[in-house]
């Protein structure tokens, strides 16, 4: 626990503590002011100190506890005040209630000054301004007062906002200390996709839901990454069945409860690494298989530019390496280049072509007969990204 350290609610207390001291001291007819009022500025002055010295676990207790003692002076102080009267006590109570309208800090301003302004016009009706003049008093504190409780009444909005927000978000949320890194609150969508219950949460930390392999992945994370700073990366969670999922985490420092905190939004990928695994696995696969395979295997640019072949292509050409293939263009392989385009002119009305006969130069210039078979390749959008095909020598059969 700690001292409270809401600055604009201690100031605004403040400030409303003064108005009533000056309502009861300086609204009194007679002189000298009586003890009763004298020790009730005392109280008003110590309890303040007190309060305000006070340790509070939570920010919201600090707040409860001041509007409550705020609430029972002022109405201590006017029941006290001889000049009090019940158009005074309504206006009182009408300014917590036009307070209720201030949902931003402009409009919190115009209630105030609304409120403030009617009631001075109506003291001045059919009065001399010497009579008004101790009556006027009263305006700081109805001014004050509507500000105060606006405040207030805005915290409480937005408390039940952010509680609104917190729990209906689709993804796991959940606030945990710092130093310890117990869990201080989850959302429903947590409790829903991680099997543990709310209680079951609250009594666990972050160490809990980390497979025991990464645990120093954890500890060195948290231990690298300043308090102050966002912290986003990917990480691995188990659920309270067991099983393990992969996350992706963004995390905000904050206080929560009087501690030093972090709100965590929570991701799961655990399909979408699947789907990339799988993904791997088969471009792995296809690559072993166009690298191992017995035809010439090659992939083009929509500029016959080589971005691929497999050493089988190389060794039916002549070539000594890929990389010396890789350097000529595909249309330059082909003795007539119109077989090239006319290729080409199929694909792209077909899509593919089977066994479209041509005659290649060898890299030592002497010629060979060969089978195309080759696709069009696409983009998402339909464009045409290049071509891909297997190459056959066929000049033997061709002899034969």
């Amino acid at each position: 626990m700690e001292k409270a350290n809401d600055r604009p609610l201690i100031h605004l207390h403040w400030a409303l503590i003064v108005s009533l001291i000056y309502l009861i001291v300086l609204g009194h007819p007679a002189a000298p002011v009586p003890a009763a009022h004298l020790l009730y500025v005392a109280v008003l002055l110590g309890g303040s100190s007190v309060i305000l010295r006070l340790p509070f676990s939570r920010p919201e207790t600090f707040g409860a506890t001041l509007v409550a003692f705020d609430t029972i002076s002022a109405l201590l102080g006017l029941a006290l005040n001889p000049s009090t009267s019940q158009d005074f006590l309504i206006g009182y109570f009408l300014c917590i209630v036009v307070a209720s309208l201030g949902d931003s800090q402009g409009r919190l301003a115009g209630a105030a000054l609304l409120v403030a302004g009617t009631y001075a016009i109506w003291l001045f009706q059919g009065r001399e301004a010497f009579q008004t003049s101790p009556m006027l008093l009263r305006l700081p504190f109805i001014f004050v007062a509507t500000v105060f409780y606006g405040v207030v009444m805005q915290r409480v909005r937005g408390e039940h906002q952010y509680r609104q927000v917190f729990e209906a978000s689709p993804r796991p949320i959940w606030v945990y200390d710092e130093s310890t890194l117990q869990f201080l609150a989850v959302n429903d969508a947590a409790v829903r996709d991680y099997g543990y219950s709310r209680g079951e949460f609250l009594a666990m930390t972050l160490k809990d839901i980390r497979p025991e392999e990464e645990l120093p992945k954890l500890l060195e994370t948290l231990s690298r990454v300043p308090s102050r700073l966002t912290l986003a990366g990917q990480f691995r969670h188990h659920r309270k069945d067991g099983t393990v999922i992969d996350v992706d985490i963004v995390s905000q420092p904050v206080r929560f409860a009087g501690r030093n905190a972090r709100l965590v939004i929570i991701t799961d990928i655990t399909a979408s690494k699947r789907a990339e695994e799988s993904a791997r696995r088969f471009s792995q696969r296809y690559q072993e298989l166009f690298e191992g395979m017995p035809l010439g295997g090659y992939r083009t640019t929509p500029a016959s530019v080589f971005e691929d072949v497999n050493p089988a292509f190389a060794r039916i050409l002549g070539y000594p390496d890929r990389e010396t293939l890789r350097g000529v263009r595909m249309i330059d392989v082909y003795v007539d280049p119109t077989d090239r385009a006319r290729l080409l002119e199929r694909l792209d009305r077909q899509g593919a072509a089977r066994g479209f006969e041509t005659a290649m130069r060898r890299f030592d210039g002497s010629l060979m007969r060969a089978s195309v078979s080759a696709r069009v390749v696409r983009a998402d959008g339909g464009e045409v990204v290049g071509y891909e095909g297997i190459v056959e020598d066929i000049t033997d059969r061709k002899r034969a």
